[in-house]
């Protein structure tokens, strides 16, 4: 029987890294549709002038995404971060929205704004808080339990 060697602790999981970069990409990818659903309805209710501030800063955010996933990807402590308080932010900010909503009408958030502001981002979160523990402690990163 083979012994398998054992990755320095600096290396992320591939595994949770594939994880992490499909959520953000997923992420990314509601952000840009975002942007084409704001500017088609722009475009034919005739309200694109007063749109453009939504559709600049969604679009912005979708790209950070991308950059950021990028970054993540070349092993960034610092994107690794700001990715960390962005999704904060997110989170923040649905359960402001959860709150108005039950205080407003008595009724939770649907079901997509939940996965999309509330469980996604804590995935992330969670995910990106493990591999670096994983790169922290040698004897996670060789799977030792203790």
């Amino acid at each position: 029987m083979r012994k398998r060697k054992a990755r320095p602790p600096w290396t992320p999981d591939p595994g949770l890294l594939g994880i992490v970069r499909v959520l953000l990409l997923l992420q990314a990818g509601f952000g840009l549709l975002s942007v084409f659903e704001v500017g088609f309805i722009g475009i034919f209710t005739g309200t694109l002038p007063v749109l453009a501030p939504t559709l600049a800063l969604t679009l912005g955010a979708a790209v950070t995404i991308l950059v950021l996933v990028a970054a993540i990807e070349r092993r960034s402590h610092r994107a690794r971060g700001f990715v960390i308080a962005g999704e904060i932010v997110v989170v923040l900010g649905a359960l402001v929205d959860l709150a108005l909503a039950l205080l407003l009408t008595q009724e939770p958030l649907g079901l997509v704004p939940t996965l999309t502001r509330l469980v996604l981002p804590v995935g992330v979160i969670v995910l990106l808080d493990r591999m670096r523990a994983r790169e922290t402690s040698p004897a996670i990163a060789v799977g030792v339990r203790s």
